[in-house]
């Protein structure tokens, strides 16, 4: 029983160890991009997710930090000193926290929105110094190098940069969730106040569970990447995702993660099947009738649509939209959103019946409530509830 909680980590491990066996060059450049971003909000959370400080200046020390570790693989690249190209993220987070102290003398002399207000001056200040500093920053074509060879490696195919970057994630993912445990974590936990604050990956991710954020992090910043290449919409897409993660579960996924595996029965799950496929198809029919709505709108009144009806003399011409043309002004071609927006929104209210029995059924509830009653029914009459 004491290695149980050890099982999910060990697991998500091995699956990230054999990942680049099966990913496209592409994918493996965006995982690598992923489990820096689902570090970045580890790290983010200490502050706001223990501590309840909101910090909009977070990235300017991932910021620094990146710059430092730059210019040490362009010393080393100039010869100037050897540097071991694996342990170069140390220069980078050590600059980090040498700005982190500095910052943070000056942000934690006020709290709540003051604080998160010095932080945003704190982090504007950098931005406008950055462009024109050039010995530093490189100004807007930045700086380049190349990643020298170190300890046998190369670190020139994405594989080798990939188990280095997981080696600097789990390292560096322990270390903040032992801090967590370390009596001054503990009393940042304390002092944590109880208010909302809005952060988009943290909260989607769980800003209350420790891998929630991480989780969060990879997530959007996977749909980012994918979503981007696809439709100049991905931003209200995301913006929706955040709404209706704000909505509906506020816990945030790793909260409902959290939840399922404290309260879900052994036995459970196969009663939870058959309602969340349900909830599935029914979310997919909304958002199928969503996407086909907003992207048909956004080429109507896109440019390049706009260049076609002038061509045409006004008239409103077929629109491409997922390999297929479809007439604006038709009312077949809106009955597609419509049906499908219709066929989900029918759907809803019996996934959600299905899914609040199934609950009730796979965590125990509806027979504790049973036996709650029955045993109100056996209790001599006027005795104490």
């Amino acid at each position: 029983m004491k290695l149980r909680p050890i099982i999910l980590p060990a697991v998500c491990l091995a699956i990230l160890v054999m990942l680049p066996m099966f990913l496209s060059p592409n994918m493996l450049a965006a995982s690598i991009t992923m489990m820096i971003a689902a570090l970045f909000a580890l790290a983010f959370t200490l502050a706001m997710g223990q501590a309840g400080m909101l910090s909009f200046g977070h990235a300017a020390y991932y910021g620094l930090g990146a710059f430092a570790a730059i210019h040490i693989m362009v010393a080393v690249e100039k010869k100037l000193f050897f540097f071991p190209t694996p342990l170069i993220p140390i220069a980078g987070g050590a600059i980090g926290f040498v700005f982190g102290l500095v910052f943070g003398w000056f942000a934690t002399q006020r709290t709540g929105v003051y604080f998160s207000m010095v932080t945003l001056a704190l982090a504007e200040l950098l931005y406008t110094l950055a462009p024109v500093w050039n010995t530093v920053f490189g100004a807007e074509s930045g700086i380049q190098t190349e990643r020298g060879p170190s300890w046998g490696f190369t670190f020139g195919p994405d594989f080798e940069v990939y188990y280095l970057t997981l080696a600097w994630f789990v390292l560096s993912a322990w270390c903040l969730w032992a801090f967590g445990r370390t009596p001054l974590g503990r009393l940042a936990l304390a002092l944590r106040d109880n208010e909302h604050r809005v952060v988009l990956q943290t909260f989607i991710g769980g800003a209350g569970t420790f891998l929630g954020p991480a989780f969060g992090a990879a997530v959007m910043t996977f749909f980012a990447r994918v979503t981007s290449d696809l439709t100049r919409s991905w931003l209200l897409y995301q913006g929706l995702i955040f709404v209706l993660v704000m909505l509906f579960t506020p816990e945030g996924l790793g909260g409902i993660v959290s939840l399922h595996a404290r309260r879900v029965k052994s036995d459970g799950w196969k009663v939870l099947v058959l309602p969340y496929l349900i909830g599935l198809v029914c979310g997919a029919l909304l958002i199928a009738g969503i996407v086909f709505t907003v992207e048909s709108v956004h080429t109507v009144l896109s440019d390049a649509y706009t260049a076609k009806r002038i061509a045409a003399k006004g008239a409103w011409v077929p629109y491409q939209l997922f390999g297929r043309s479809f007439e604006p002004l038709s009312p077949v071609t809106w009955t597609i959103p419509v049906a499908l927006l219709a066929l989900g929104g029918l759907l809803l209210p019996l996934a959600k019946r299905l899914i609040s029995r199934g609950w009730l059924l796979a965590t125990g509830a509806a027979a504790d409530d049973v036996n709650g009653r029955a045993a109100a029914r056996d209790r001599p009459q006027g005795a104490a509830a």
